[in-house]
């Protein structure tokens, strides 16, 4: 169509005209910008200077700080609270000692190399320790690091004074190879009975400079920074400062962090931008030639003018183009919706008075309608649902319908055969992990864990990964020939070999199972590969243990009927039906060749069905038991039953008459778990209680006690956990003198980063601010009484 066709249409000039009054509130924008940029420019140039000097500011601060906490968790340190002899002869505990402070000067030194010069600590007058080993005192001072306004004597007084942190006066210090540099020595002495340790962190002034220099906007702004006693600490050009120059810069006054002073200094205009830190108390000041501002105004004038003319011309240009252009994507857009929702003489079969919006909406709808069906089936795919269908599976169970859940996992998990191999990973945590680490970061650990354990199978395998229990991890994978399974094996090698770099917090152990087909043998996989995992626990080093070099025998087969008939007899209160069965499964694994492992894993079924029964019921499911049960069930986990010792029918069936007699409406119960949970923390939350311990304590898994907590009293657990913690924190901040260090423990709390995180995410700001807030609060309210 002609361009003079269009202009005879009226819905293209209605088109066009609309278009075009798009151009006024252009037009407008562009007069009362250009009036309104030069008052902004100056707005934006101050706060752009006052911004990164902030910047600096609060790198710097920042950077101080971590050196000051590296040396006061350095003076925590317990090796540094021990005896040192004195004389160059070092037995082995000595110098195990003297190994185990350098390794934590090192560590302290590199949080903040950066900023660090150097660090050391001294406890006596004889020995200096830091990272390059121990030396003499009155070496490391007068010929090592010479520390040009502090003398020797001066080290010496911190041996017999107590003292908090310390800022001492810029210095000049001289090295063993000849080299001078200026430091600001920061001193942290920590009073024991035993004599102070002293922690000296020398900053390095050079870097200081460097993070100042980094952060200028303009190449020729000069900048300097004082500290409490007006020296000065580092500036841009030495030859520019006096003591007039200082004086001058601090009389001046401004009346907001970002307001930039005018001044003029050696016959040019300058703006003066100052800011103090309060936390080191440091004055910071920059100078910035006044011709940067009229520059950068002429600028945004210059732009703001001839952008409002580009606009013009560029919106009456698309106005005519779009006018156009208008009815080509609404015919694209037609035909390919005719194309995805319909057949190809659909445009034919679609009625005459359906114009081109109307039949869009209809084929919307229908593309709508397909997004809901697909998204109804990734619903039902569903990480819970696989999880729970393969774990039925592992058990020996049936799935129903299988064929559905066969399709599923060839869709989304690329599962195409029907060969599949289990392999088990075990994680045992040992006292240190759930020392160190803390109650609140141990399910991110092992999501963490889990996720990295997936991506490095999953590169060169198809493997699904689920957890059946915290650090224990099972895999199925799918395999096609038997490369694929040399893959995986190696894979798997590689995975214990990286693990296995870290071995303070937990030993792993891998067991590989053989491989199978259907899915319906799943579990006969997974019963190898949990037999393969018991060869690798008494082994002296770690290995991957593969089930078809073991010579493994039947194992027991529990199905998910006979579960059924358990829970069935146990809703029934039918005792003489329940040790029927249990008298069938006895013989029965028996009967097919029972080791040591097959009757442990029997009653292993038997105690989880046990224990679902009295989830469903809400009970104390280890109290429930009497002495005997509990005794038998407790060995049963701790080691593998011996041969020729059989789970006896009696105490199997005496677990679960007393489940019977305990069993209430689950309703009843579990409201008073709820509360009996609540006095728990109520009366521990001092300690360091977690969801396991409290899960243990009440006889349920963890995922369960946090969903029935999350129902009765619609919050985490963990986060309830923490407001008990951070409500009792509040109060000692409020009412006592206690410092941080202090509080932190009173409350249950190991590590002060997790207070603070804690605190903050809680109160919504840090434990320092709120105390001296509410002491403020607290001085008004008294001052008002007074006056009362």
């Amino acid at each position: 169509m002609h361009l003079r066709s269009f202009f005879s249409n009226r819905l293209f000039i209605k088109m066009l005209m609309y278009f075009s009054t798009l151009l006024i509130p252009v037009l407008l924008i562009g007069i009362l910008f250009y009036n309104y940029s030069v008052s902004e420019a100056k707005k934006d140039f101050s706060q752009n200077i006052a911004k990164n000097l902030e910047f600096s500011k609060e790198r710097i601060d920042h950077s101080v700080q971590m050196a000051v906490d590296a040396s006061l968790n350095l003076i925590m340190e317990d090796a540094f609270f021990e005896p040192v002899m004195r004389s160059p002869e070092m037995s082995t505990e000595q110098k195990r000692h003297f190994e185990n402070m350098i390794q934590a000067i090192v560590k302290s030194q590199n949080i903040s190399n950066y900023f660090i010069d150097n660090l050391f600590v001294f406890k006596d007058s004889e020995w200096i320790f830091r990272s390059a080993g121990p030396e003499t005192f009155e070496r490391f001072f007068r010929e090592l690091y010479w520390f040009e306004k502090y003398p020797v004597p001066f080290w010496k007084t911190y041996l017999a004074r107590p003292s908090a942190v310390q800022y001492l006066s810029p210095t000049l210090i001289k090295t063993s190879s000849g080299s001078t540099k200026t430091v600001i020595p920061t001193v942290t002495v920590e009073h024991s009975p035993k004599g102070n340790i002293a922690v000296v962190a020398c900053l390095s002034v050079s870097a200081i400079h460097e993070t100042i220099k980094s952060n200028m906007i303009y190449p020729e702004t000069e900048f300097i920074l004082l500290d409490p006693a007006d020296n000065i600490i580092t500036s841009s050009r030495d030859d520019l400062w006096n003591n007039v120059t200082v004086d001058r810069l601090k009389s001046l006054q401004a009346t907001s962090p970002s307001e930039l002073i005018p001044l003029e200094w050696q016959g040019q205009s300058y703006l003066v931008s100052t800011l103090s830190s309060e936390r080191l108390e440091w004055t910071y000041y920059t100078i910035t030639p006044s011709y940067y501002f009229r520059a950068e105004a002429n600028n945004v004038l210059f732009v703001t003018f001839w952008t409002s003319i580009a606009l013009i011309f560029l919106g009456i240009g698309l106005a005519l183009v779009f006018s156009v252009k208008l009815y080509s994507p609404i015919n694209n857009i037609r035909e390919i919706l005719l194309q995805n929702t319909g057949s190809p003489d659909s445009a034919e079969k679609t009625p005459k008075h359906q114009n081109e919006f109307e039949l869009i909406q209809s084929s919307l709808r229908e593309l709508l309608s397909e997004k809901t069906a697909y998204s109804d089936k990734v619903d039902e795919l569903s990480s819970e649902y696989l999880d729970n269908a393969f774990i039925q599976l592992l058990r020996g169970h049936s799935l129903d319908p299988i064929k559905k859940f066969r399709t599923l996992i060839q869709d989304d998990l690329k599962f195409t055969t029907e060969t599949f191999l289990c392999f088990s990973i075990v994680f045992d945590f040992n006292e240190r992990f759930f020392t160190k680490i803390l109650s609140q970061e141990r399910h991110h650990v092992l999501e963490s864990i889990k996720i990295i354990i997936l991506d490095a199978l999953s590169a060169q395998n198809r493997v699904y990964l689920l957890e059946l229990e915290p650090g224990h991890f099972v895999g199925i994978s799918n395999l096609d020939t038997q490369h694929d399974q040399r893959t995986l094996m190696n894979s798997l090698d590689k995975l214990l070999e990286s693990f296995s770099y870290e071995s303070k917090h937990y030993k792993i152990y891998i067991g590989v199972g053989r491989i199978h087909g259907g899915l319906n043998n799943l579990w006969l996989s997974y019963s190898e590969a949990q037999y393969a995992l018991e060869s690798t626990i008494d082994a002296a080093h770690n290995q991957v243990a593969d089930a078809s070099t073991l010579e493994i025998k039947p194992h027991h087969i529990y199905t998910f009927q006979d579960e059924e008939k358990i829970m069935n007899c146990l809703q029934a209160r039918d005792e003489a039906g329940l040790e029927g069965i249990l008298d069938g499964l006895v013989r029965q694994t028996e009967t097919i060749g029972s080791t040591g492992f097959s009757r442990q894993a029997l009653f292993h079924d038997l105690h989880r069905t046990a224990a679902r029964y009295a989830a469903a019921h809400s009970l104390d499911f280890y109290t429930a038991l009497d002495q005997q049960v509990w005794s038998w069930t407790s060995q049963s986990h701790a080691m593998e039953m011996a041969s020729g010792v059989n789970p006896d029918k009696t105490v199997l069936l005496q677990m679960f008459k007393s489940l019977m007699a305990l069993a209430e409406p689950p309703s009843d119960r579990s409201v008073q778990m709820i509360q009996n949970v609540i006095t728990f923390i109520d009366e521990h939350f001092q300690e360091d209680i977690h969801p396991e311990l409290i899960a243990s304590q009440a006889g349920i898994s963890v995922k369960y006690l946090s969903k029935l907590f999350k129902a009765h009293t619609n919050q985490n657990l963990t986060d309830y956990i923490s407001q008990k913690r951070i409500f009792k924190a509040k109060a000692l901040l409020s009412t006592t003198n206690l410092t941080i260090e202090d509080i932190f423990p009173m409350v249950g709390l190991q590590s002060r980063v997790t207070f603070y995180r804690l605190f903050k995410k809680h109160v919504g700001t840090n434990p320092g601010s709120y105390r001296k807030s509410n002491n403020q609060d607290l001085e008004q309210v008294q001052e008002v009484d007074t006056n009362e």
